[in-house]
């Protein structure tokens, strides 16, 4: 079981690292937040280990979520460190830096809250996803659900350990994946006991 779900937390985070791709390389915002959403598709419809989804469900199991987290972060990280040694290395390695200097220069507040609000996002998109029965409709909640927190410039703590790996991991950057991932549990937390009490 432990060795299954290693599994889906690297793959989860490898998809996660997939849509980081398909948005550093789109030149246009909008594009790129919508090619995004092809880690959280592949999650879902895999099944995959996602740290953002599974802080959305009560109650926690903390150590299932620190592996979660850990898988994650391998996963991110092996995808950019195979895009390293490609031709779009350079490049990519330049947008992620830019990125990541912005998010590193951000108080730990606004960090916190971004983290917050982007659960909100993941929550609706994942819970829609399950939710409704039409086809078009499932994968239209997954789609809007990563657009606007994209586009809105929401923090997403794997997300962000995709643009870290890819900047050079940088010792700074330890503070925006710790506040982030406080931010996305405290969302997650958030929607878990609206979802319970609203019943």
């Amino acid at each position: 079981m432990m060795v299954k779900n290693i599994l889906n937390s690297v793959l989860a985070g490898i998809s996660i690292g997939l849509g980081g791709l398909s948005y550093l390389m789109s030149p246009q915002p909008v594009v790129g937040a919508a090619l995004f959403a092809v880690g959280l598709f592949i999650i879902v419809t895999w099944q995959l280990a996602l740290f953002t989804g599974q802080v959305c469900r009560l109650p926690y199991r903390w150590s299932q979520l620190e592996l979660t987290w850990l898988g994650n972060l391998a996963g991110t990280g092996i995808v950019a460190g195979l895009l390293l040694l490609t031709r779009s290395g350079q490049a990519l390695q330049t947008r992620a830096a830019t990125l990541f200097q912005i998010k590193s220069g951000d108080h730990l507040v606004s960090l916190l809250i971004l983290g917050w609000l982007c659960n909100l996002c993941i929550f609706l998109a994942v819970d829609g996803f399950q939710r409704i029965q039409n086809t078009l409709g499932k994968y239209l909640a997954i789609w809007l659900g990563v657009m606007v927190f994209v586009l809105s410039g929401l923090e997403h703590c794997v997300a962000d350990m995709f643009y870290w790996w890819l900047a050079g991991y940088p010792i700074s950057g330890w503070r925006v994946l710790l506040v982030v991932t406080l931010g996305n549990i405290l969302g997650g937390a958030s929607c878990a006991l609206i979802e319970k009490y609203r019943r």
